[in-house]
């Protein structure tokens, strides 16, 4: 494999080296045959971190579906075969320390994954003390990337989401208030509801435009808090709770027939599930954060990447997969660029991709190793996802007349 540069295996070489160089050996000639020797030349070595079993392996295959694709089409570096070693995490932060350690035993030169922000954070600290790179494909925790020089993130965090659905809130749906549905002891959401709560007071110029609805966790139904939410006369309800809970605010919300209100999720909401949760509740207005859709995504290889993972898959790919395949497919660049060195020098080269140009956006990685990605907004519109609102950060671009647009758009694609 590509050959991995340690930390106390470079000094105790440079320590052989001050005791027994020669006057005709240079540096050079010792470092190319240090790496030389620590290399067994022949293949570089991926590590796959994800959920294959447990309540998140939807997710996880997902992602392995875009990574294998990725590999399928780039197999490759320099001649040398890139292979591919897995990790099931088991949706389980207490199985992934175990599950990391074995995976660095067998020397990766960099990690994709996992998904879950618990697990990536558990492996971070691992992946670090080995200096080996790693991205992160899904998950949005920030201390992730803060607390790691060697972990980076394919989506945006979670302080952008926040910031996009009040932009969205205020700026294209024209709301001068708005429901905040968050389940009591639920600290995944913290830092979406802090940014949300921030920037629609700024932009309404009221701390009292959100309205803070607390569900009790484990509630068998939403009833009692959506009628609270009718009562206040608000029109929007966001939303930062799971997927389960969020079927339960559905099940309640159909059956008091709440169809004027419209539900926007987070970005842990997108994917097969929330169209199969439509598919069943189909008069409810519902909304999504993502980075990834056929409207929002700028790339020219798109296209491409549809087809194949229809061909390969039979299906149409989630924005899960997309960014696992812009994540192979960057780490692969990064290993080219970094002339077959791993460690800090692939993660430096990691951390120098800009504009890379991929099927889920173009990606710049900033200096806490996070994609600079723009966030967009997408409602369900005759069946399907359409994107009614784009952000970049701090300034947001409205769809102009979504739903419409979003109607017009699904007609002219037939």
């Amino acid at each position: 494999m590509i050959c991995k540069i340690k930390k106390t295996a470079l000094a105790a070489a440079l320590l052989i080296l001050a005791l027994t160089v020669t006057g005709c050996t240079t540096f050079d000639n010792f470092k190319n045959a240090f790496f030389a020797d620590s290399s067994s030349g022949d293949k570089v070595i991926i590590g796959v971190l994800e959920p294959q079993s447990g309540e998140y392996s939807d997710k996880g295959k997902a992602e392995i579906e875009g990574i294998e694709l990725a590999h399928d089409i780039k197999g490759e570096i320099g001649g040398k075969e890139i292979e591919l070693i897995y990790g099931d995490t088991q949706s389980s932060v207490y199985v992934t320390e175990s599950v990391v350690t074995d995976m660095v035993s067998k020397n990766p030169d960099v990690v994709l994954g996992a998904y879950g922000d618990a697990a990536t954070l558990t492996a971070s600290k691992i992946l670090e003390e080995e200096m080996i790179p790693a991205i992160t494909i899904s998950a949005t925790n920030p201390l992730i990337t803060q607390n790691s020089d060697y972990y980076f993130r394919m989506s945006f965090t979670d302080s952008l989401q926040g910031d996009a659905v009040a932009q969205y809130v205020k700026g294209a749906l024209g709301q001068s208030s708005a429901v905040l549905l968050r389940v009591d002891g639920d600290e995944i959401y913290n830092e979406i509801i802090r940014q949300f709560r921030d920037t629609f007071a700024s932009l309404t110029g009221s701390e009292d435009s959100v309205i803070t609805v607390s569900a009790a966790m484990d509630r068998k139904n939403y009833d009692e808090y959506l009628e609270a939410i009718g009562e206040c006369g608000a029109k929007v309800v966001f939303a930062p709770i799971s997927l389960t809970d969020a079927e339960k605010m559905f099940q309640s919300a159909e059956k008091l027939g709440m169809y004027d209100l419209e539900f926007i999720g987070p970005l842990s909401w997108h994917g097969e599930e929330l169209q199969k949760l439509h598919e069943k509740y189909p008069k409810l207005s519902i909304s999504v954060v993502t980075d990834y859709s056929e409207a929002a995504s700028a790339s020219s290889d798109q296209d491409d990447f549809v087809t194949a993972y229809r061909e390969k898959y039979g299906k149409d790919p989630t924005e899960e997969a997309a960014r696992a395949y812009d994540a192979y497919m960057i780490a692969v660049e990064a290993l080219e660029r970094s002339g077959g060195l791993s460690g800090e020098y692939l993660r430096d080269e990691i951390a120098a991709t800009r504009d890379y140009d991929g099927v889920s956006g173009t990606v710049t990685f900033n200096e806490r190793g996070e994609a600079s990605k723009p966030v967009s907004i997408d409602k369900y519109s005759g069946g399907r996802l359409m994107t009614v609102f784009k952000s970049a950060a701090a300034a947001g671009e409205i769809v102009e007349d979504p739903i419409a647009a979003a109607a017009g758009d699904a007609a002219s694609k037939g």
